[in-house]
């Protein structure tokens, strides 16, 4: 009867966590669609898209395999944890592009009204992405995976280094900006508005929807 309980809630655990990259990947997206600037964490893959011409997804798949590949240098040790990673790029950069190219391609909002509704979207999407991943604790996102191994190397919170590498991540794109000729090209779809309110907000959301949802759910299941 114990082990039909695990399996019941491992199904489900695996279940959250699929719907939960589907909606991340969606929030990914929107952020792209509304010009007004993604998210930190999506400020590299985004710049470099622009400036190659390469989809998001595929820029998605390379920045997150070398952030895994940074993972297993900082541990120093071979760990399935964080190899089971690489598969995840894949599949997250593959969705990414489903929805970017195959539902939202013709999606091009010219009023501010509208993209201010999608990048209301987008920010809801992300946090309920994650929050879902999270809680499913199926496999880390290799920009949080990063953030995680840091932590045993530098001894400091999680919390302090979810800021500091999300002012790397956009300082980094504007680097790349600058490097390459860009800056003006990525000043608005890459980084704007959106991407200010997205590293005050998703947090708090995470926060909130762990507060007043994944507690009382857990509460239940206990």
């Amino acid at each position: 009867m114990a082990d039909k309980v695990r399996k019941d809630k491992m199904s489900t655990r695996v279940i959250i966590w699929i719907i939960g990259m589907f909606v991340l990947a969606l929030g990914t997206t929107l952020f792209a669609k509304c010009h007004m600037g993604v998210s930190a964490l999506v400020s590299v893959p985004q710049s470099c898209s622009l400036i190659t011409g390469w989809t998001l997804g595929y820029w998605v798949n390379i920045i997150y395999a070398v952030f895994v590949v940074m993972e297993l240098i900082v541990y120093r040790k071979f760990s399935w944890k964080v190899i089971i990673q690489f598969p995840f790029t894949y599949v997250f950069g593959r969705v990414v592009d489903f929805w970017g190219i195959l539902i939202l391609g013709n999606l091009d909002p010219k009023s501010w009204a509208l993209r201010i509704v999608l990048l209301a979207l987008a920010l809801f999407c992300t946090a309920v992405g994650v929050t879902m991943m999270v809680w499913a604790n199926i496999i880390v996102n290799p920009p949080d995976g990063i953030l995680i191994a840091l932590t045993t190397v530098l001894h400091r919170d999680y919390g302090t280094l979810k800021y500091w590498g999300d002012a790397l991540m956009v300082v980094t794109a504007l680097v790349i900006g600058l490097l390459t000729g860009n800056l003006g090209k990525l000043i608005g779809p890459s980084i704007g508005w959106g991407t200010i309110i997205a590293v005050f907000t998703i947090g708090n959301m995470v926060r909130f929807f762990n507060k007043t949802i994944v507690s009382k759910i857990s509460a239940v299941q206990v």
